[in-house]
Order: C-alpha cells, then sequence, then structure tokens
C-alpha cells in the first residue's frame, strides 16, 4: 500500500525552481538595464552641464575684457572667427581670478574615481547680416558679415560604454559696448 506524506514531489520541486532561477535572472537582466540606463543619461547630462558652462565662460570672458577694456573693438574680444577650423578651450587664470581663451581642447574629468573623460571644444564663427537687421544707428544693414556677432559653438565629447558621444550648444553673441 501506497503512502502520502504530506510534502512535494521531486517533480514539483524542479519545476519551481526553475520558475525561480527564471524570475531571478529576470530581475537581474532588468536592474542591469536600469544600470546602464541611469549612466548613460547621467553622462550626458554632464555633458550638457559642460556645453553650457562653456557657453557662460565665453559670456563671461566677452564681459570682463570689454569693460576692462573699455572699447567697443570687437576684434580685441573674442578670437577671429575667420580660422574656422581653430578650435579654442578655457583656461582659469588664479592670478587674474578670470576665465582666458587658450588654443586647443580640454580634457575634464569631473571625479578622479571614475575614468571618465569629456573633451571639451569651443569655436567662433562669424555670422551673415540676416535681411532686415538693424544696425545700431537705425539703418538697415547691408548683406554680409555682421560685424557686432559671432556664433560660439561648444562641443562636448566622450566614450559613452566605448561609443563615442558628442554633445552640443550654440549661442550668438553681440558687440554690446555702446559706441565711442
Amino acid at each position: 500500500m501506497v503512502q502520502h506524506s504530506g510534502g512535494f514531489t521531486l517533480i514539483e520541486v524542479l519545476v519551481s525552481s526553475t520558475i525561480l532561477a527564471f524570475a531571478a535572472a529576470a530581475v537581474m537582466s532588468i536592474s542591469r538595464f536600469s544600470v546602464q540606463a541611469y549612466s548613460s543619461t547621467f553622462e550626458r547630462t554632464q555633458a550638457y552641464f559642460l556645453v553650457q558652462e562653456g557657453l557662460e565662460i565665453v559670456r563671461s570672458i566677452r564681459d570682463n575684457q570689454s569693460l576692462d577694456h573699455r572699447s567697443n573693438n570687437w576684434a580685441i574680444l573674442l578670437p577671429n572667427p575667420s580660422a574656422s577650423s581653430e578650435v579654442w578651450r578655457a583656461v582659469w587664470d588664479a592670478q587674474a581670478g578670470r576665465w582666458q581663451l587658450a588654443t586647443g581642447s580640454e580634457d575634464i574629468q569631473l571625479d578622479p574615481a571614475v575614468d571618465l573623460h569629456f573633451i571639451r571644444i569651443i569655436r567662433f564663427e562669424s555670422v551673415p547680416n540676416l535681411p532686415g537687421l538693424v544696425g545700431s544707428d537705425g539703418t538697415i544693414l547691408p548683406t554680409g558679415i555682421a560685424e557686432n556677432i559671432r556664433r560660439v559653438t561648444v562641443e562636448v565629447e566622450w566614450a559613452q560604454a566605448g561609443t563615442p558621444a558628442s554633445v552640443r550648444g550654440s549661442t550668438l553673441l553681440s558687440n554690446w559696448q555702446p559706441e565711442d
């Protein structure tokens, strides 16, 4: 005569173990994907902040130099945009207590504990006069190069999970100094 004890059979234990193993693997996979997505978003956010900081640094350089020179001579305020292939970087001058521009790109490592490097590049471009653009004297400017406007583009590059990634931002800066 066969007696039934109140326990589980070997088949029931194997089936339930297999179901638990699949569930644990799914949770681990979702967790790994979530961590990778967070890391990717975190890196991209840092890059956007570095782009915004670069644009603000260029504004600061323009404003400080313009105030120091008390001149509306745009040529001394920002680099010559005719050399469009030339790239610039921001350098903090501790002695003067302000930002300066130097040629070349900038290698930025925000956290020394993490091997993540960002490369920041600043470019300057001439801007054509738009039809109907009005000069400081109220006259409509002819089509050509706008003497008092520069396009500043800041690009930040980095390797995201071994794949090159970049973000870019640009703004138009004008010579806000009143004419002498």
